[in-house]
């Protein structure tokens, strides 16, 4: 049984928001043009949502996109009723333990809003382990790691790309291995975000000089955007206008932390068993 109510659902949905994306996961989505937010005349940066790569909005349920017959808020501390009252809104961050800290939260396995299950504390829905896309996947990063670019690679790429309704491989920009393996890792980032793949992805591939990309990625400052919902806005992905961005922590990942510590409880049944290092 997956429980989606508590880890996924906003605080107004009955859920806990206890897992949430960040909005690095955002920026990691390409503009509808197939460039990314540094390289599109596409990109706006009061309205990071609006001409992005369809499967972020499929992914991420972000603020001011319609859902479950209203528009959704995180961004606001106050939001007006239907009546015209005003009233603390439930889902801004820090309103209540169970908004979303980041103000986004999964849309993937979430249906069509909470009513969409009879329970969402107990839902029955079965977590994605493995499908067609990351067998894809999985190939491509080999054969390009292998041989380097190929029309079978390109093939491959525009098959999930071309599903989620976004263009073909740009084969000029993406000529070389380096390059390539760059548009293969996001690719992988984006079309299995939130399936549990990313901390293994992340902690085994390598940077140029040899170090994990866990110690770039998840090594720094966490922030969220700032910002109101405009719900005169007619396009769902401009309603939400950026004015700034919040600090909300430091996180830090060490070489050790590729691998989990062992619990004490263990050694202390077989001390043969050796802490892992760092721990």
């Amino acid at each position: 049984m997956f429980h989606l109510g508590m880890c996924y659902y906003n605080n107004s949905d009955n859920g806990w928001a206890g897992v949430a994306p960040l909005q690095n996961l955002v920026d990691m989505y390409e503009l509808t043009d197939g460039q990314t937010k540094e390289e599109s005349t596409l990109y706006d940066e009061a309205h990071p949502f609006a001409n992005r790569d369809p499967r972020m909005a499929k992914t991420i349920l972000i603020p001011g996109q319609d859902w479950a017959g209203w528009i959704h808020n995180t961004l606001d501390r106050e939001v007006q009723n239907a009546d015209g009252t005003v009233s603390v809104n439930v889902n801004y961050p820090g309103s209540s333990d169970n908004a979303s800290k980041t103000i986004l939260t999964w849309l993937k396995y979430c249906g069509t809003g909470p009513n969409y299950y009879a329970n969402i504390f107990a839902t029955n829905a079965c977590p994605i382990i493995f499908r067609y896309a990351e067998v894809l996947l999985s190939y491509v990063e080999a054969e390009n790691e292998l041989n380097g670019p190929s029309a079978e690679i390109y093939a491959m790429l525009d098959q999930i790309r071309n599903r989620a309704g976004m263009p073909d491989v740009d084969r000029a920009k993406y000529a070389t291995q380096d390059k390539l393996r760059e548009l293969i890792r996001r690719e992988r980032c984006v079309e299995l975000a939130g399936e549990g793949l990313r901390r293994a992805d992340i902690v085994r591939w390598k940077d140029s000089g040899g170090k994990m990309v866990a110690e770039t990625v998840l090594n720094g400052e966490v922030t969220r955007i700032a910002g109101t919902v405009n719900y005169k806005e007619t396009d769902p992905y401009k309603r939400a206008t950026v004015t700034g961005t919040i600090f909300l922590e430091n996180r830090i990942f060490r070489p050790h932390n590729r691998y989990l510590p062992i619990p004490q409880n263990a050694i202390d049944k077989n001390p043969n068993l050796k802490q892992n290092t760092g721990y």
